[in-house]
């Protein structure tokens, strides 16, 4: 996903909010 590293950003942090 080196193309769209805002949307990793994004997954990041979308993955930390679903791990609570």
């Amino acid at each position: 996903m080196t193309d769209h590293p805002n949307l990793s950003s994004e997954i990041n942090a979308n993955l930390a909010q679903t791990e609570r």
